[in-house]
């Protein structure tokens, strides 16, 4: 049952919208947050927050909870992936999304464009990794470089 909140909330840790529709295997990944297919036989619709997906998210498509997995993609190519961001969004009655940038940011949009599209207040979160895979890659040195 979803919780009636009177206040925005802020989500201070999340991914970027794909600004696309996904076919079934590129929409499991997302769901393990993968490359890799789950092993065979098995599904990640399967695995607890696949079932949580099913289970919640479908209400948001107009679908009855747990509906078969091609159900809730189908539905989600039909409403178009604005409308599928929107909604998903605006349920989570959000002030102010955090956006972690430093995961596959190629497949998602940046925080000035989910802001665009949903009307929520988006922000960049710096990975620490990130910024020192980045760092470890040009010709910056590890010295302090006068600053003690």
């Amino acid at each position: 049952m979803p919780i009636d909140v009177d206040i925005p909330l802020i989500d201070r840790h999340c991914h970027g919208l794909v600004p696309r529709n996904l076919t079934r295997r590129e929409f499991k990944k997302l769901i393990f947050e993968s490359f890799v297919d789950a092993p065979p036989g098995t599904s990640h619709f399967d695995a607890p927050f696949g079932l949580a997906i099913r289970a919640h998210c479908a209400p948001l498509l107009d679908l009855e909870p747990f509906p078969d997995p091609d159900a809730c993609i189908e539905r989600r190519a039909r409403l178009g992936v604005a409308e599928v961001n929107k909604r998903f969004v605006k349920a989570g009655t959000h002030g102010l999304l955090l956006i972690d940038t430093g995961f596959r940011a190629d497949d998602f949009l940046t925080p000035d464009g989910v802001t665009s599209l949903t009307g929520v207040p988006s922000r960049e979160v710096l990975r620490i990794e990130a910024a020192a895979e980045r760092g470890g890659r040009s010709d910056v040195s590890a010295g302090h470089g006068g600053l003690i």
